[in-house]
């Protein structure tokens, strides 16, 4: 289950570290060779905080907000200080008879690319981090700009965006080969990693850094 919060965003300002994990089986068959196998199309993304980088009172915020979350049960919305942001990203083509589509990011290559589900987009009108201002359009809230086939549309007019799961909802179905294009925000969907996370703020043995990771279709 999902808590419609964001973790504190200033915490990322002393270095989450970032990792990639695939999703991947990998087994040596008899042949000698090797037997590759994905269960998710693009890997997840694995965040840890360096805890005793943080002020105490950091340390205490996360060990609240930590608790608030049960641990690794209830998921959370943080802002990942690199992927965030959809730029002229089409995510669909109409049909003249299909009203919803999922917001989505492209990712991978040439070779194997995938178009990833955002399924929590940062709703308009909300504040962008200090730390994230500037990298992309410069601005201190957000917003979203959607075109059908080029034409400007009007949030709340023309379509509709739920922040529990990313579907984009127009009020009229594009036309057959309109391509939908969107530009905006989005969060990533993380839970706490692991049974455990230890507190101690005075031992030097209290360095065990909280893990995040990324959860999918939540």
């Amino acid at each position: 289950m999902r808590d419609q919060v964001v973790l504190n965003s200033s915490l990322s300002v002393n270095g989450w570290r970032a990792m990639r994990m695939p999703n991947a089986t990998i087994t040596t068959t008899r042949s000698f060779g090797e037997a590759r196998f994905s269960r998710s199309p693009w890997p997840r993304r694995k965040y840890q905080i360096p805890f005793d980088a943080l002020t105490q009172a950091d340390r205490l915020y996360l060990i609240g907000f930590y608790d608030g979350r049960n641990g690794p049960v209830r998921s959370f919305l943080i802002w990942d200080r690199d992927e965030n942001y959809l730029h002229d990203q089409q995510i669909g083509v109409g049909d003249g008879v299909t009203t919803t589509f999922q917001i989505g990011v492209t990712g991978g290559d040439s070779l194997n690319s995938f178009l990833k589900p955002v399924w929590a987009p940062v709703p308009t009108g909300a504040v962008i981090p200090f730390e994230l201002r500037g990298i992309w359009p410069g601005t201190t809230t957000t917003s979203w700009t959607v075109t059908d086939a080029g034409a400007p549309q009007t949030e709340g007019a023309n379509f509709t965006i739920n922040p529990a799961n990313g579907i984009m909802t127009f009020s009229a179905a594009p036309g057959v080969g309109n391509p939908i294009v969107v530009t905006g925000w989005y969060f990533t969907v993380v839970r706490f990693d692991g049974p455990e996370f230890d507190v101690e703020l005075d031992s030097i043995f209290g360095r065990v850094q909280p893990d995040m990771i990324e959860v999918f279709n939540e």
